[in-house]
Parts: structure tokens; sequence; C-alpha cells
């Protein structure tokens, strides 16, 4: 994070979840996208004053999980990996529109429809 303009003291670790722990004993299951995989991020984070985003792996990196607090202040929306895969999908498309001059290309694949409509 910090090579993305974060300062160490906007980065908080989950202690017990920080180093690699191959009997995952924090978690029933070693996903972070299931159920209560988030729950010792989301206490340190409301914990944390200032903090609205959570980021998350598995214990091997291959699965993520983001969090971003309600505008409310009255809870975390948990992002699904549909979710993620769209806003990441949508944000690699700006960027080279951007470093194209806004052209469009003249071929693309599409796989499935989107989850939800981006503006």
């Amino acid at each position: 994070l910090q090579v993305f303009g974060f300062p160490d003291s906007a980065i908080h670790w989950v202690a017990s979840q920080r180093q690699p722990d191959p009997e995952f004993s924090t978690v029933r299951f070693p996903n972070p996208e299931e159920k209560g995989a988030l729950d010792e991020a989301i206490k340190l984070a409301n914990a944390t004053s200032g903090c609205t985003l959570i980021l998350a792996n598995d214990p091997d990196a291959d699965r993520l999980a983001v969090a971003e607090k309600l505008s409310s202040g009255d809870g975390w929306r948990v992002f699904t990996g549909n979710e993620l895969g769209v806003l990441l999908g949508y944000w690699q498309i700006k960027r080279w529109k951007a470093v194209h001059n806004n052209s469009s290309s003249n071929s693309s694949v599409a796989g499935a429809d989107s989850v939800f409509k981006l503006p």
C-alpha cells in the first residue's frame, strides 16, 4: 500500500492474522468471502478513527475481500467477488481509454453481463 501513497500510519494490521497460519486458527474457513472471515478486521476498523476501507486476503493470496464503511457509519458493505471483478474491469477500461485518448477498441470480448450497471 505504501507504493500507492498510503503512509504506514494509515495501515492497520489485524495482529492475529498478519502472519501466515496453516491452521487458519482465527477463522472457520480460510476464504475471506465467507461469513465471519472479516469479523476481526471489522472490529479493528471500528476501533480505528477514520477507517473506511478493509482489504483482506486468504493465506495464499488467491482471494481478496473488500469492505467499505457505510456512509451512515452504521456497518460495512462487503463486496462479492463478482462485484469486485466488475469494479476492476470498469477501472481497467477507464484507464485504457485515458491512455488511448478515449478511443474505442475495434474488438472486445465479453464473458457475461455485469452484476450491476456502472455509470
